[in-house]
């Protein structure tokens, strides 16, 4: 259940990225591949 109008924004983006990402032809693996690095990344910086 969405409890916030920032988590509702967030849900939002997360399922428009989804459909995007399927229209273009990325998988959800890739997305989490992409992810992981970026936290990665993140983390070292």
């Amino acid at each position: 259940m969405i409890t916030s109008v920032k988590e509702e924004a967030a849900e939002y983006d997360w399922i428009s990225l989804l459909l995007l990402a399927k229209e273009i032809g990325v998988t959800a693996e890739e997305i989490r591949a992409f992810i992981k690095e970026f936290q990665l990344q993140k983390k070292a910086n």
